[in-house]
């Protein structure tokens, strides 16, 4: 507890001498990168030489090998980025993994989806005897994914910027399950309407990650932290041309059908 508490006095300090209230960089102790969002490279190069002289002020060096650099957007060549540490340049990275989550330098979330959903098949595989078993009932079956397979899937989903194309892939995957539950080939040309009958079931897990989002969303807008600030802060600049992406923020407008000054007053009421 007292070492939680001199790393936080510590981190404080650093950032209240080599920063200011403008959001420019995140600074971990452990991160494996440094994402660089926007802004020209001077500007983040001489950030983080202010935090890297004031850290070692403090008996704190920042790793070389763990800390690299990413260019988000949505460009297909992402512009080189020149910033050195001790003299070292840092090596600049398409893709890096925080907290369990693939983050990529395109600002999507399907690489993680992707992979969220290739685990829990390779888990559901590990347990395909069981789970197939003609020997328990289909009830224990389901009761059975939703503690072991299911959370792998939803681990980081309440982050997720959802589309068609996504919803659908959750879809394909839940029914993937069932028709394996339910021993059902696909020679048989069952629908997944009679899969569903079959089984007693309706499709819950989109449904679940929506309520996840929903719960999520609430609790940023019922509290005054820096994801409040990310989530409503604006970005310097134009809107690029072409068609606008999925918001985050957006997917609430279409579920709910309130805008979104609605969604923010309901969820400070507890009431969405």
């Amino acid at each position: 507890a007292h070492n939680r508490l001199l790393y936080k006095l510590i981190t404080s300090s650093i950032q209240n001498t080599s920063g200011s209230s403008r959001i420019k960089r995140w600074w971990k102790r452990t991160d494996a990168a440094v994402p660089i969002l926007q802004g020209p490279t001077r500007r983040y190069y001489t950030t983080n030489i202010h935090t890297a002289k004031t850290s070692k002020e403090y008996g704190l060096d920042i790793n070389i090998q763990k800390t690299k650099t990413m260019v988000i957007n949505k460009e297909m060549e992402k512009p080189k980025m020149n910033i050195k540490i001790h003299g070292e340049l840092l090596h600049q990275v398409k893709s890096y993994s925080y907290l369990g989550q693939m983050i990529t330098d395109d600002g999507r979330c399907i690489t993680e989806i992707k992979k969220r959903i290739g685990m829990a098949k390779d888990n559901f595989n590990s347990m395909r005897k069981l789970l197939t078993s003609k020997q328990i009932t289909n009830r224990l079956k389901i009761r059975m994914i939703k503690c072991y397979i299911y959370p792998i899937l939803m681990y980081g989903s309440e982050t997720w910027t959802m589309n068609k194309q996504l919803e659908d892939r959750i879809d394909a995957f839940e029914m993937w399950i069932y028709r394996r539950i339910g021993r059902v080939s696909w020679t048989e040309k069952q629908t997944n309407k009679q899969v569903l009958g079959k089984l007693g079931m309706k499709k819950q897990l989109l449904r679940e990650i929506k309520f996840r989002q929903v719960k999520y969303f609430g609790h940023i807008k019922r509290h005054d932290t820096m994801i409040k600030h990310l989530l409503e802060g604006k970005v310097e600049g134009r809107r690029a041309r072409g068609r606008p992406r999925d918001k985050w923020e957006g997917n609430f407008k279409k579920w709910t059908g309130y805008s979104l000054a609605v969604c923010n007053t309901k969820a400070k009421d507890r009431g969405c």
